[in-house]
């Protein structure tokens, strides 16, 4: 009712003006609030449209129409909390009165709603086009911290088509209103770390740059599974203890932390893989063919127990290391060891013990070894590795060497435990294919290679005699 009279109000100030205009004038002003809408993509916002303020402090929203065509004039209620703003004024924008006398009417009377009419005068005028400011908003913040708005209602825009005003609603974007200090932004987290790591357990720390809650997210795939339970413990340093890990396993986790105001930051994924099951550690480094126990001691922790021991290690065909065993956590003294597998035979390595403190990471002198080579072995025929043709009944002489060998085995043809070098002559008492195969072994190892050669005993033709003849009476 009140948009009703202040429209009307709008028509008495232009009534007089009026009587020199087209009639049709009348029409315009009254079906703001009577014709039905058509739909328009037309757009109508305060500026800014999100603003943060000061409480008891004075501010102005500019509202502004977008891209328009013969705009003439509008009609639109805004809708406010009177408890946490105080409405001051509002002034009129230039952008109706281009050219052409208006008329700008105002109620603020219902706390809370700001009813405004806004009108050019004369349909003659025309419309106006472009953007512009339609206008200036002032209002005062309470004493209180919180978020609010100004949004709009009981909207209707007219848009000239010749002599004809279209009414159309448009799009009425609220300004977000922000009071006080109110805090809507997240902790930073950083310094994310997996630290006093076993085979079982992991202590998960961070720092955040305001105090908040601690949280961690962990499973075996970036998919996690599993979360600590929330600590309302309000830090600015965090730290998570997990347990019941798999040993030997690969875990991916992130943190979380939200502050008193809600807000909640979490962090990007990280790894870290606990410990192999507890085992005794030998003296010195043992080298298998394909793996290492590599052995390591503290012999003086520098005033600081809790630390971190690994390995680094390379070929020695590296310049660098560029292989590093899981850190694993120690208490004091005395000698630690990991495993290293998928090593290449015949390979010489070179590594070194790691120990980490609060004061900073020692370097064991630099070892290296080699792993085991695989046996070589070359067997002959008469001298030869190419398949013989021999006559029966002939012998052939089998002749064999070897390296990185204990013994070798003889198959096929022949058989038995044979040394790793020498020489054995056989007779060929069949027409056939022969094969003689020889296999080289390392003691208390899988590692072995064999060699074989191959004789084809041809026959050879019959020897016939004519007996003499015997005259018998």
């Amino acid at each position: 009712m009140l948009s009703f009279l202040i429209i009307k109000k709008i028509f008495k100030k232009a009534s007089n003006f009026l009587k020199t205009t087209n009639n049709l004038f009348l029409i315009f002003l009254l079906a703001f609030l009577f014709l039905p809408f058509f739909v328009f993509s037309q757009t109508i916002t305060f500026n800014p449209a999100n603003l943060q303020i000061k409480k008891n402090t004075d501010f102005s929203l500019v509202l502004e129409i977008k891209s328009v065509n013969n705009f003439f004039g509008v009609g639109f209620d805004v809708d406010f909390d009177p408890s946490l703003l105080e409405y001051i004024s509002v002034n009129e924008g230039n952008f109706l009165s281009q050219g052409c006398n208006t008329v700008f009417l105002v109620n603020s009377s219902s706390p809370g709603k700001i009813i405004v009419g806004l009108s050019r005068l004369g349909a003659s005028c025309g419309g106006v086009s472009g953007s512009g400011v339609l206008a200036t908003f002032n209002f005062r913040s309470k004493n209180q911290d919180a978020i609010t708005s100004l949004s709009f209602s009981n909207t209707s825009i007219c848009l000239l088509d010749g002599s004809v005003c279209n009414y159309i609603a448009g799009f009425w974007n609220p300004a977000i209103i922000t009071i006080g200090n109110l805090d809507n932004v997240p902790p930073v987290i950083s310094s994310v770390n997996a630290s006093s790591i076993t085979q079982s357990s992991a202590v998960i720390t961070w720092t955040t740059n305001e105090p908040s809650d601690s949280q961690v997210e962990y499973g075996q795939t970036i998919s996690y599974g599993n979360q600590t339970v929330l600590n309302n413990s309000m830090t600015t340093s965090h730290s998570v203890t997990l347990s019941g890990l798999a040993a030997n396993t690969t875990y991916h986790y992130r943190v979380k932390s939200r502050d008193a105001a809600g807000n909640l930051a979490v962090s990007n994924d990280y790894i870290f893989t606990t410990n192999r099951e507890s085992e005794s550690c030998p003296l010195n480094t043992k080298v298998y063919e394909t793996s290492a126990i590599l052995v390591g001691e503290v012999t003086e922790y520098g005033g600081d127990p809790n630390l971190e021991v690994w390995f680094d290690y390379r070929k020695s065909s590296d310049s660098y290391y560029n292989f590093q065993t899981p850190q694993m956590s120690k208490y004091g003294t005395g000698l630690f060891c990991y495993t290293v597998e998928n090593l290449q035979t015949c390979t010489t390595y070179f590594y070194r013990a790691v120990a980490k403190n609060s004061s900073g990471i020692s370097y064991g002198e630099e070892k290296f070894f080699t792993t085991p080579c695989s046996p070589s072995v070359d067997l002959k025929a008469n001298y030869s590795d190419a398949p013989l043709n021999l006559p029966f009944g002939n012998n052939v002489t089998l002749s064999w060497s070897s390296q990185n060998a204990d013994f070798c085995l003889a198959s096929g043809d022949w058989s038995g435990e044979k040394a790793i070098s020498g020489n054995e002559i056989i007779q060929l008492n069949t027409v056939k294919r022969y094969n003689f195969s020889l296999a080289c072994f390392r003691q208390n190892s899988s590692l072995s290679n064999s060699d074989s050669v191959v004789i084809y005993v041809l026959a050879k033709p019959p020897i016939v005699i004519t007996k003499p003849a015997v005259v018998t009476y």
